[in-house]
C-alpha cells in the first residue's frame, strides 16, 4: 500500500497509537499466558487455571481491539490515497517469452510507449499488432485488434496480448514455449527436417503441453538440431493466451441464486484483516465469515475478474476446504465480498496465540488433511492456486477430530490484478505473508504457481514442527533483508529448530519431527521450483506418505499402550498374589 503522509490528521495518528499499544499488551498478555501454562503443567492449582482463562479473554479482546483500529486506520488511510494525485498508470502485455509493463501516457501512442520499452527492440512491429479479449454478457469471447497509433493513455491498466509473425523473433522464443522431453523410440519424423530417429544420430524432442478443455494437444516433434535452431513455431499454449479469463460454461452463466445482497448480512463484526481483504463475523441463516475484498471502485474488468472466480469457487466441496455459501458483488458501493462457512479457531491461533503444544499424531493428521485439501485444489478439475497458505488461513473446526479447512484461496487473484494494473510497491502488494513465500516470487515478477503453494506448504509445516514464524528466532532482520536473503537463495527456514534438545522439552508445536517430514520440507524450500514435489496422490505420493505416517504412529501408540496395560495387568497380579499368600499364612 503507498504510504501517505498523514502526520496533521489527529483522529488517524491517535487510532495508530492506541494499535501499537495493544500490540504491545498483547505481547506481554501471551508472556503471561505461557508463564501460567507452563506453572499448570507443574501445579494443578484451579486459581492458576482460573487466572490462564482469564488472560486468554485478555488476548481475544485485545485482538478484537486491535483488529478494529486497524480498520479504522485502513479507512483513513484510503480516503487519503483517494485524494492523492494518480501515479502514472500502466498497461500489462503478454509476448511469447513473458509478461512486460510499459507505462502509459496521454500524449504518446502505444507504439511510441511500446518502443520506449526494452523488450519490443527485438520485435518487428510493422509485422505484429495486439489484442484486447474480452466476454460479452453471454460468455462469448471476443477479440479486439488494436492499432498502433492509438493513444496509449486510452488502454491504461489493460491487459493485452502480442501477435507477431516476424519470424527472427518467433525463432529467438519459440523453442522456449514448449515442454520438452526426449523420445526415446518413435516412429514419427521430425516436423521441420523431416528426419526420422532411426535415419538421424540425435534425438528427438516431443513437445507434451495438452489442454484438456480445450481439447487441444501440441504433439510437435524435433530433432536436437532443429530445436536449437529451427522452432520458429509456438507451442499452441501461447497461440490463445486467455490468462486468467476462462469462459463459464453455458449452465454457470446465471450466479443469480447464489447472490446475497450486504442488507441479508447482519451484524458485521471486524475479526481479521489479510493479506487480500478484512474478515467479518456476521450473521446470514447463522454465523458466517465474510471476507471482503480491498476493491474501490472497481472496473468492470476487475468485476469480471471477480465472477469468473467466484464460478470456480462455488464448485469446491472437499472435507478440507472451506465451505463457500454465497456472494456479494455491487461494484456501485465497491462491496466485493464471499460469504463462507464461520470456524472459531485457526492453526495460528493455536499455535502463535494460545501456544498449545501437539503430539506427533496430532501434527501429523493436521499435515495430512493440508496436504489432502490442496490436492484437490490443485487437481485438474479444480485448478484453483491458493497464493496465500499460511497457518493463519488454516481454520480448524470444533470437533472432536479437530478438522483442518483450508480458506483464503483462489480471489487473491482480483486484488492482485487490482495492485498491479494501480502500479503499487512490490513491499505493498506482499506485506503480511513474506515468510512463506517462494523466492521466485521476490526475484523476477513471476506470477503464483503450483510449486510456490508447496514452498508454503512447506512453511506452515515449519509452523506445525517448529511451533514459530519462519525466521521468527532472528528479529533483528528486516523484512527487506528477509526478502533480499529468500530471494537470492542465502536464507531458508531452520530445520535445526523442529526438534528439542537433548534435555529439553518442548512447550509450543509438535513434540518432535519425522525424517520423513523433514525430508518433504526440504524439497519444499528448493530454491528451483521444478525441484519441488507435487500435491498430487500418483505423482510422488506424499499424501499417500502421510496416512502412512499417520498409521505408524496410531501403531505405536496403540502398541505403548498395550504394553502399559500389561504392566498394571502384571502389576494387578502380583498384589493379588501377595493379598492372597498374607490371607493363606494369616489364617494359617
Amino acid at each position: 500500500m503507498t504510504e501517505v503522509k498523514m502526520a496533521d490528521d489527529p483522529q488517524y495518528n491517535n487510532y495508530l497509537r492506541i494499535v501499537y499499544e495493544k500490540q504491545a499488551l498483547k505481547k506481554d498478555l501471551q508472556d503471561t499466558y505461557r508463564q501460567l501454562h507452563n506453572n499448570l503443567a507443574n501445579n494443578s492449582d484451579p486459581h492458576e487455571k482460573a487466572a490462564l482463562e482469564k488472560v486468554m479473554d485478555d488476548i481475544n479482546t485485545t485482538n478484537e481491539l486491535i483488529f478494529s483500529y486497524q480498520h479504522k486506520v485502513e479507512k483513513i488511510r484510503e480516503t487519503k490515497e483517494s485524494q492523492m494525485p494518480q501515479r502514472a498508470q500502466t498497461i500489462e502485455i503478454h509476448l511469447h517469452n513473458g509478461t512486460c509493463n510499459v507505462t502509459s501516457h496521454h500524449e504518446k501512442t502505444i507504439e511510441e510507449v511500446c518502443k520506449m520499452n526494452n523488450r519490443f527492440f527485438s520485435i518487428d512491429l510493422s509485422k505484429s499488432h495486439l489484442e484486447m479479449h474480452t466476454f460479452d454478457s453471454t460468455g462469448k469471447k471476443e477479440r479486439k485488434l488494436l492499432n498502433w497509433s492509438e493513444p496509449s493513455s486510452k488502454y491504461a491498466n489493460s491487459e493485452l496480448w502480442l501477435k507477431t509473425t516476424d519470424e527472427a523473433y518467433l525463432k529467438s522464443v519459440a523453442a522456449n514455449t514448449h515442454c520438452f522431453e526426449v523420445k526415446r523410440k518413435s516412429r514419427k519424423n521430425c516436423s521441420i527436417c523431416g528426419g526420422n530417429f532411426f535415419s538421424l544420430p540425435r534425438k528427438l524432442w516431443k513437445c507434451t503441453y495438452s489442454d484438456p478443455a480445450k481439447k487441444k494437444n501440441c504433439d510437435l516433434i524435433v530433432c536436437t538440431q532443429c530445436k536449437e535452431n529451427n522452432i520458429t513455431k509456438p507451442c499452441i499454449s501461447v497461440e490463445d493466451p486467455i490468462g486468467i479469463y476462462k469462459k463459464p460454461e453455458e449452465e454457470n452463466n446465471d450466479l443469480d441464486t447464489w447472490k446475497a445482497s450486504p442488507e441479508e448480512v447482519k451484524d458485521w463484526n471486524p475479526v481479521g484483516q489479510g493479506t487480500w481483504g478484512i474478515v467479518y463475523k456476521a450473521k446470514w441463516h447463522g454465523p458466517v465469515a465474510v471476507k471482503e475484498l480491498k476493491c474501490k471502485n472497481p472496473t468492470d474488468e476487475e468485476v469480471r475478474i471477480f465472477e469468473n472466480e467466484v464460478r470456480m469457487l462455488r464448485k469446491t466441496r472437499h472435507e478440507y476446504i472451506i465451505l463457500f455459501m454465497a456472494y456479494i458483488c455491487e461494484p456501485e458501493k465497491s462491496k466485493l465480498a464471499i460469504i463462507m462457512s464461520w470456524c472459531e479457531s485457526s492453526l495460528h491461533k493455536r499455535i502463535h496465540v494460545r501456544s498449545e503444544k501437539m503430539t506427533r499424531l496430532e501434527a501429523i493428521s493436521i499435515a495430512s488433511q493440508i496436504a489432502q485439501g490442496m490436492g484437490y485444489l490443485h487437481s485438474k478439475t479444480v485448478g484453483i492456486l491458493h497464493r496465500d497458505l499460511k497457518s493463519a488461513n488454516i481454520f480448524l473446526q470444533s470437533d472432536a477430530k479437530r478438522s483442518v479447512k483450508i480458506g483464503d484461496f483462489g480471489l487473491a487473484t482480483t486484488s492482485a490484478a487490482r495492485g498491479s494494473s494501480k502500479g503499487g510497491s512490490f513491499r505493498d502488494k506482499t506485506l503480511g505473508s513474506i515468510p512463506w513465500m517462494a523466492p521466485e516470487l521476490f526475484r523476477t515478477p513471476a506470477p503464483y504457481s503450483h510449486e510456490s503453494d508447496m514452498y508454503a506448504f512447506g512453511c506452515v509445516l515449519y509452523e506445525i514442527f517448529a511451533g514459530e514464524i519462519p525466521y521468527a528466532a532472528k528479529p533483528h532482520l528486516r523484512q527487506e533483508m528477509i526478502i533480499f536473503r529468500v530471494g537470492a537463495g542465502l536464507m531458508k527456514p531452520n530445520l535445526t529448530r523442529l526438534n528439542p534438545r537433548e534435555g529439553e522439552e518442548k512447550i509450543v508445536g509438535a513434540e518432535s519431527c519425522p525424517e520423513e517430514i523433514q525430508k518433504v520440507m526440504k524439497e519444499c524450500y528448493e530454491r528451483k521450483p521444478e525441484n519441488r514435489p507435487k500435491f498430487e496422490v500418483g505423482d510422488n505420493n506424499l499424501v499417500e506418505m502421510f496416512n502412512t505416517l499417520e498409521a505408524s504412529e496410531n501403531d505405536e501408540i496403540n502398541r505403548i499402550n498395550q504394553q502399559q496395560r500389561a504392566a498394571e495387568r502384571q502389576v494387578l497380579r502380583s498384589q493379588s498374589l501377595n493379598t492372597a499368600q498374607h490371607s493363606y499364612y494369616g489364617s494359617s
